[in-house]
């Protein structure tokens, strides 16, 4: 009997062909994301609310940042905001992908977004 599952990471072509979804519970505020630590799950979110952490999780974008936050609507793909961030800032489109696919799935791993794959 396994007490707990191993999660698996989806691979760098998986996440730039899904599409990126909001979670709704995440409030804007300017450029600051915040979001309801009961949304957090798992051991760590168990831990947090144990040990009396703050009852909100706080991130605050920069300029590029909120630019991408602002590109997921729930139709574009990773890919396609990877085009658009490349157009805006002036970036090739491979440093464009690599930043994005990482600040993604940051996104992911906090609770701010999920991924819907093709």
């Amino acid at each position: 009997m396994r007490l707990f599952r191993r999660r698996v990471s989806p691979t760098r072509e998986e996440i730039k062909r899904a599409i990126p979804f909001r979670n709704p519970n995440v409030e804007q505020e300017g450029a600051s994301l915040s979001l309801p630590l009961s949304e957090r799950s798992g051991f760590f979110g168990w831990l947090a609310k144990r040990a009396g952490a703050a009852n909100k999780i706080e991130i605050e974008l920069d300029q590029i940042g909120l630019f991408v936050w602002e590109q997921i609507d729930g139709k574009r793909s990773v890919a396609g905001i990877a085009d658009a961030l490349a157009k805006e800032y002036k970036l090739n489109k491979h440093e464009a992908e690599a930043s994005l696919l990482e600040f993604i799935d940051r996104l992911r791993q906090r609770g701010c977004v999920s991924l819907k794959r093709k």
